[in-house]
This record gives structure tokens, C-alpha cells and sequence, in this order.
């Protein structure tokens, strides 16, 4: 760290003593530098000084203990967290400050979704505080398929026909029954003539 004095007269870095007139007084500034903390003074002049006779002070620095939060998935998605420092994807790991908090956010890719965090960080909801190396896990899994089917009109007269329609999401294929079409979407496929009652049916599956 660095300790200025008010005046002008130290720049301790580099210019840690000087002379003052009895009876002048100074004022002391301490800023750690990145990645340290001050701890406080020692000595007979603690951050103010009054020259009276020849004055000591020390400032007494001390490193942050740095923490490393690592994050992996399971399944198919993204972590970031809040600050920036993790996009997982590419950069799964980052260091900080003890006690930093940091909040981690799971998104699943197109057809997954977010079950759960496990790990030693966080506890369930995301949020890390950094007393210690943490790591997190997020666990996505498979969207299940949801799938739709209509029939327009939803009644028709003997010999006439409807058209059929559907629409499916996070699904790979669907078969509609007992016809066999296939397809995950399909804005309308005739029946053809009806003669008897016929309920139609969709099954969607994912890889």
C-alpha cells in the first residue's frame, strides 16, 4: 500500500520521511493497493500528526486471502454469474475476495431445462458467499415433450370430412394416430370422408 500525507510532503511508495516546523501538524492517509487490506497504525503518530518532536507512524497492510469458485454442468445449458467473471460455456472458474457474494444463474439450452444446484456453493438458490474454495454444479436435464391436437370442425356430418392439425414443443418427432402422419407441426391434413365416429391421437417423443 501507499500513505500520503496531507500536505504533499510523503508519497510512501517512494518518499517516507520528511521535516516539518515544531508545532505543525499533518494528516496520513493509508490506501492498500488492489488485493490488500489496511489492517491500522502503529507508532506515535496514528494518521494525525501534531510535530512536537520527531514522530513515527506505520501502516500496516495485509493480503485479501483470494477463493476460487469452479462451476461444471450436467446436461446442456449456460452458467453466468452476476459480476461477469463466469460464462459456462467457456470460462468455468474464477477467484475472489474472501467473503465476496456472488450470484450464479443457470440457463438451460432450447429443449432442456434447470433441475437443481449441487455442490458445496450455493446452497439452492444460486447465491455464493466466498468464505472458502466453493464449487457449484447445475444439473439441466431434457425438457419433456408437450404436444396439442385439433379437429376442425370437431363435428361433421356422415361422409364429410375435418381437417386435423397439431403443434409439439421440445419434441423430435411426433406420430399422429391411426393414421401414421408424422411430424412435430402440421397446420392441416384432411381426414377424408367420415363414415363413423374416429378419435385421433398424438405421441411425441425426443431424442
Amino acid at each position: 500500500g501507499t500513505v500520503t500525507s496531507s500536505d504533499g510532503k510523503i508519497n510512501c511508495g517512494s518518499t517516507c520521511s520528511t521535516g516539518y516546523i515544531a508545532y505543525e501538524s499533518t494528516n496520513l492517509n493509508a490506501v492498500p493497493d488492489a488485493g490488500s487490506t489496511f489492517d491500522g497504525w502503529s507508532g506515535d503518530c496514528p494518521g494525525s500528526c501534531v510535530f512536537n518532536g520527531n514522530k513515527t507512524a506505520v501502516a500496516s497492510f495485509s493480503s485479501i486471502p483470494i477463493k476460487t469458485l469452479a462451476v461444471s454442468k450436467i446436461g446442456n445449458g449456460t452458467i453466468i454469474s452476476n459480476d461477469g467473471k463466469i460464462n459456462c460455456g467457456g470460462t468455468c472458474s474464477a477467484t475472489y475476495n474472501v467473503y465476496t457474494s456472488v450470484s450464479l444463474s443457470a440457463v438451460p439450452d432450447s429443449g432442456w431445462k434447470f433441475d437443481n444446484w449441487s455442490g458445496t456453493c450455493p446452497g439452492g438458490d444460486g447465491w455464493c458467499v466466498m468464505n472458502d474454495n466453493k464449487n457449484a454444479t447445475a444439473n439441466f436435464s431434457k425438457a419433456q415433450p408437450t404436444a396439442s391436437i385439433t379437429c376442425s370442425p370437431a363435428t361433421v356430418s356422415y361422409g364429410n370430412s375435418a381437417n386435423i392439425s397439431w403443434s409439439s414443443s421440445n419434441a423430435t418427432s411426433c406420430t399422429v394416430s391411426p393414421t401414421g402422419w408424422t411430424g412435430t407441426s402440421n397446420g392441416g391434413i384432411s381426414t377424408g370422408p367420415l363414415y363413423s365416429s374416429q378419435t385421433y391421437t398424438i405421441n411425441c417423443t425426443i431424442n
